[in-house]
């Protein structure tokens, strides 16, 4: 399957992030047959030479909210997050559901911008 696209607006790094508000995740048309069981965003910056291991935010945090586990609904809540320094960040939202089934529904770019 080819991950869907997310687009987020650039912010300044070291300001307060706006999150994600309410998104859906379909697949032609529907939410996946199977509940979610964990759901998690990867931030991998896109510009390095040697890639640094990526950091997430995760279901079992406040960091990524899973708003309806059988609609499969999420949101990520506005938030400092200073791991998401100036560039341009590859993302993407990968999710188990309950049968233990993992796919990256989403991949996307993000840009920060640079602080003055």
């Amino acid at each position: 399957m080819i991950p869907g696209k997310l687009q987020i607006e650039s912010f300044t790094e070291g300001d307060s992030w706006r999150g994600v508000p309410a998104f859906s995740i379909r697949v032609n048309g529907a939410a996946p047959s199977f509940p979610i069981a964990m759901a998690v965003m990867r931030f991998q910056k896109a510009t390095a030479a040697i890639p640094n291991p990526p950091f997430e935010l995760a279901s079992n945090t406040t960091k990524l909210i899973v708003t309806s586990v059988a609609n499969w609904e999420l949101k990520v809540p506005p938030q400092i997050v200073p791991q998401l320094t100036a560039g341009e960040w590859d993302f993407q939202i990968k999710i188990t559901d309950t049968q233990g089934t993992r796919e990256t529904y989403i991949a996307d770019k993000l840009t920060v911008l640079r602080t003055i």
